[in-house]
């Protein structure tokens, strides 16, 4: 392993020569020794804290600016006591390293380096070239000490997944542990008897000790239709890392908007009207589910002694998810009698349970009674009126009566 990468640039009458390196303490040039500090246990562990000292040569005849940076993947475990100075000509001085190691730091061997770079002028060969050089001296921390790998899983979701599509799970997990740790997962996927269709080893992302994330895992291998149970270990076993059995189809409608549904809340309408008078029946109709609905429609059939003579339609309204309408339709009756009512409403292919009521036609002459529900009929009330033949609103009150009390006793069967 080269212990010093040294770069050299020079920029003036005289060059040095292509590729002349420096050794660290010799002579001539611009130099660090050690080469490299290493930082091992049981000096340094985790969560702890330890020191080192590099000391810096300048051979150069001229005042060297020096810059000291961190480099490596522990770089945030290093720091400096000076990052910056200028060296006098001929002169030496050291640099303290201190590597602290976050107490999450799992058990191991970690690497990084000083990034020293020195500008100046007065080159040991008397051409007072200007010089930038950069020496990168190795830095090794090797951490150890007690540790505790420990996941506990507090939620799998398995999506269903489209045919020959990678399955993917979220996971979350919460690390128990006292160091920042990896995820593992043994996956194995069983088919509806019970056949292992998917085996794989999933690697999750770095977990600090104390923190819950959502770990998201897709397989490299896919599935056919069917349904499918996923079952899995965690590849550091402890007693709560099992994950819980996950049941998942894989089918070519995922991803297709979930079906309409929609309720017929209420019908209403007049309970006695007179012939030729218009009726209205009015509907409330809720869309209960997660698709809008294109278009609903209320329908009511109007039946006598259970043969439908007449059907009254709404113009059909579009729904929105989570909305709520009121449907009308429309009748005229063209002769008295008992008749019933009943009403649905069809929304994009689908019909509604159908509901019941009575509806009594009377003479033209009686006043209707109106109720604001399709619940208990109520007995007309008629007021008198001076040019009405006398027994028009008795004959009235007789058929709705009479009517009232045989659609209950059919009710009743």
């Amino acid at each position: 392993m080269k212990a010093i990468l040294l770069v050299i640039a020079l920029v003036g009458p005289a060059l040095l020569a292509a590729g002349a390196a420096h050794a660290a303490g010799t002579a001539e040039g611009f130099g660090v020794t050690p080469v490299e500090l290493s930082f091992t246990t049981p000096d340094l562990t985790r969560g702890g804290s330890s020191e080192g000292t590099l000391r810096v040569q300048n051979n150069f005849h001229a005042p060297t600016t020096v810059k000291v940076t961190t480099s490596g993947d522990i770089a945030q475990w290093l720091k400096v006591d000076v990052a910056e100075f200028v060296m006098p000509a001929d002169s030496a001085r050291q640099i303290t390293v201190r590597v602290a190691v976050p107490a999450s730091a799992a058990n191991g061997d970690y690497a990084g380096s000083l990034r020293i770079r020195a500008t100046g002028t007065g080159a040991p060969d008397g051409s007072g070239a200007s010089t930038n050089l950069e020496l990168l001296p190795a830095i090794k921390v090797s951490v150890g000490g007690d540790q505790v790998i420990r996941f506990s899983v507090e939620k799998v979701r398995v999506p269903d997944v489209l045919p020959r599509t990678p399955v993917t799970l979220r996971i979350d997990l919460l690390n128990r542990g006292n160091v920042r740790a990896v995820p593992g997962i043994d996956l194995t996927i069983l088919d509806e008897d019970g056949n292992v269709a998917l085996h794989e080893n999933l690697v999750g992302e770095a977990i600090e000790p104390g923190a819950q994330a959502t770990e998201v895992l897709k397989t490299t291998g896919t599935l056919p239709d069917g349904s499918y149970t996923a079952k899995g270990v965690l590849d550091h076993p402890v007693s709560d890392a099992a994950l819980l059995p996950v049941t998942f189809e894989v089918s070519p409608n995922v991803g297709a908007p979930p079906p309409p549904q929609g309720s017929m809340t209420s019908l209403t309408h007049e309970m006695v009207i007179p012939t030729v008078q218009l009726a209205t029946f009015t509907a409330h109709f809720e869309n209960t589910g997660a698709s809008d609905i294109q278009g609903a429609k209320l329908t009511v059939e109007i039946l006598r002694d259970g043969t439908r003579i007449a059907v009254a339609q709404s113009d059909p309204l579009r729904v929105s998810s989570g909305r709520d309408v009121d449907l009308d339709a429309f009748y005229t009756p063209n002769q008295p009698g008992l008749f019933t009512a009943r009403g649905y409403v069809t929304y994009d292919g689908i019909r509604t349970l159908a509901e019941e009521s009575p509806l009594t036609v009377s003479p033209s002459s009686a006043t209707p009674n109106v109720s604001p529900s399709a619940g208990t009929p109520s007995i007309p009330s008629v007021e008198p009126q001076k040019n009405n033949a006398p027994g028009l609103p008795i004959i009235a009150i007789i058929i709705t009566v009479a009517g009232l009390a045989q659609w209950r006793t059919r009710q009743n069967k």
